[in-house]
């Protein structure tokens, strides 16, 4: 397992978890830990530019209103998507994505809670995300970027909807049977 972190959060200490399971401060650094890779960010969105700035964006600065007039809203969910445009893949398909939260339900696939207030800005990033990637369809089209929700009923509905089981099929369909590695590590001349 791989970790991608921004730069500028390299040097910053962790938290682990003591002898009793709590949480508390660690005298090592992300820098430290191991599969850790760090990547320059930055925070003005531009979807013309999303996919092949030097950087990765991972939405707006923290103020209300960007620069466009468009509100602002950061999520890990866009780095994602451009690590992996970058790393080469070019068909996505979501699992999990369901853009919704609601108070008094289990809204993450592990124990966690949060506030009403917390619920209602959740909510309404995934509303700004739907938009951002409305904006950013255009160009994953043109650059070959295929992005499919397999999630039933999700408010995610910018990009397809592709039922969990022919997603598979779609991702296996041009894998051989058997790989035949016999030869590939000799020298043909």
């Amino acid at each position: 397992m791989l970790k991608f972190i921004p730069i500028h959060h390299l040097d910053q200490g962790i938290r682990v978890r003591d002898s009793n399971g709590e949480l508390v401060d660690s005298n090592e650094t992300a820098r430290q830990m191991p599969a850790t890779l760090g990547y320059k960010s930055n925070s003005i969105f531009s979807a013309d530019r999303w996919l092949t700035e030097d950087s990765i964006n991972c939405g707006d600065a923290d103020d209300n209103i960007n620069r466009k007039g468009q509100p602002s809203a950061r999520s890990v969910m866009l780095v994602a998507l451009r690590l992996l445009h970058h790393l080469g893949v070019r068909r996505v398909f979501l699992l999990g994505c369901d853009f919704r939260m609601s108070f008094g339900s289990e809204n993450y696939a592990f124990d966690q809670s949060r506030s009403r207030r917390s619920i209602r800005m959740n909510n309404n990033t995934y509303r700004i995300l739907c938009d951002k990637f409305n904006m950013l369809l255009p160009h994953f089209k043109s650059a070959g970027f295929e992005v499919f929700n397999c999630t039933p009923n999700s408010c995610l509905t910018v990009f397809p909807f592709v039922d969990f089981e022919e997603a598979v099929k779609l991702s296996t369909k041009n894998m051989p049977s058997r790989i035949e590695t016999k030869g590939m590590y000799e020298n043909p001349r």
